[in-house]
């Protein structure tokens, strides 16, 4: 009877799946909807299969989306090594876990908010709740391309970012950037003021009507939260610093704008010097010349910032086992969009000339950042999301191997309305005691089938 009840959850489960394939909606849709998909992902050593559900929901120009998902197994074993019999074992501990602090178990239930949209970076208010793939503040010199979505599917954890424009209030001379990585524990906080003074007194010169300043301050509480494999005692980074940005050419055929930061890290500084812009509105580019004194990491939160804290804030304090050394430093970017459907790029940067350290550590050596996208569309019948970033760069041989990087695809095929997804993510850990434990993957498969 025991093994009678589970196959027939077993056998819900599976019903369920070929339900939300049924009637499921992708995320972009404008009506509402249910996606969900089936898949594989390891957490803490312990291979399980994952369902997700996502029901989403548009309220007028907000788009609300509530994970459902839940991890479960086929077998379990108890602590005699003993097998259980066939059945369907969900993970509790995606639910409550008695052993987590109650913040820890607090940020499950806000992950499940899968995200909340409203508007877009530039418009006068640009909302964004949910897993933040891409944050950037200001020129992105102290947060650049930052995620929180680094430790997933082990921790999952839902962020906020919220800018604000005066142009709201018809006042477009000020503004407001906002983000924080977790809304249960806000242990990474940033903002960003920026004024734009001489559209305000002098309007009618243009070529310094849209001069910005900014300020920015970032703060980790505790860099030590999700160090690998065990934690640390507590401890606080800050970085903040100015920045300012003036646009050389606007024209639809070529647009140029000049740059320049200067941070402070726990009293170690730097700064970047640089120009950016695009060509033709299909092809992006930026040059940076850095400067960077004694233990100064540039773009200190960066994509995969989750995925160091810990080694990152032993060079802050200065209590690392080696300094880095002051010097000079560039960051070369290059991108592309095509018909509004494909976009790409990559940016390559680090010191001139080679390390000073016998043993450099990856903040020494040239590091690359790179993106490929397909959006759906009537012409190509697959979706792409991918990332590839990649540390400790000595020669393009490294760029194939897959130690020091950090990688994550989402690939779809549309068959009508239809969209079947393989999604996969490698990380190395840095920190690793286990060469059996140098890199974490998770793979799965999602469909989406548009509702109208």
């Amino acid at each position: 009877m025991r093994l009678r009840k589970r196959v027939w959850g077993v056998g819900l489960a599976l019903v369920l799946f070929v339900t939300m394939g049924i009637v499921s909606l992708g995320a972009q849709s404008p009506g509402v909807g249910l996606s969900g998909g089936l898949g594989t992902e390891v957490i803490n050593k312990v291979t399980y299969q994952t369902m997700s559900v996502i029901p989403d929901f548009p309220i007028g120009p907000v788009g609300l989306g509530i994970d459902l998902s839940f991890h479960f197994r086929f077998f379990t074993t108890n602590d005699a090594g003993v097998q259980s019999d066939f059945g369907f074992y969900p993970r509790v501990e995606d639910f409550w876990d008695s052993t987590a602090p109650i913040q820890e178990n607090l940020s499950k239930w806000t992950s499940r908010i899968a995200y909340v949209r409203y508007g877009v970076k530039g418009d006068p208010i640009n909302l964004q709740v949910g897993v933040l793939p891409n944050v950037t503040l200001g020129n992105g010199f102290i947060l650049g391309r930052y995620s929180n979505g680094m430790l997933q599917p082990v921790q999952r954890f839902t962020g906020l970012v919220a800018n604000l424009d005066g142009s709201l209030f018809q006042f477009p001379f000020v503004g407001l950037e906002t983000v924080t990585d977790n809304i249960s524990s806000f242990d990474l906080v940033g903002l960003r003021v920026y004024v734009k003074p001489f559209g305000l007194l002098l309007p009618d010169v243009a070529f310094l009507r849209d001069l910005q300043v900014g300020a920015t301050a970032v703060v980790d509480t505790n860099p030590y939260i999700y160090a690998y494999p065990t934690a640390s005692s507590p401890g606080t980074a800050m970085v903040a610093g100015l920045d300012t940005s003036l646009t050389l050419l606007a024209d639809p055929l070529m647009s140029a704008k000049a740059f320049a930061d200067f941070a402070v890290q726990n009293g170690h500084t730097g700064g970047t010097v640089g120009l950016g812009g695009t060509v033709l509105g299909l092809v992006s580019w930026g040059l940076q010349n850095r400067f960077l004194g004694l233990d100064f990491i540039p773009s200190y939160f960066n994509k995969t910032y989750d995925l160091s804290r810990d080694s990152q804030y032993a060079f802050y304090t200065g209590t690392a086992t080696s300094h880095l050394p002051a010097t000079l430093a560039w960051e070369a970017s290059l991108g592309g969009r095509l018909l509004d459907t494909i976009s790409f790029g990559a940016s390559l940067g680090g010191p001139y000339g080679s390390a000073v350290s016998a043993t450099p550590t990856k903040f020494e050596l040239p590091k690359l950042e790179s993106f490929f996208t397909i959006a759906r569309n009537p012409i190509l019948p697959v979706t792409v999301d991918a990332y590839y970033n990649k540390d400790k760069l000595t020669s393009l041989s490294d760029l194939l191997s897959p130690q020091n990087a950090v990688i994550g695809a989402r690939i779809g095929y549309v068959i009508g309305s239809a969209t079947i997804t393989m999604v996969y993510n490698l990380k190395y850990i840095e920190n690793a005691t286990d060469p059996n434990e140098l890199w974490e993957t998770s793979s799965k498969i999602e469909t989406a089938i548009k509702l109208f």
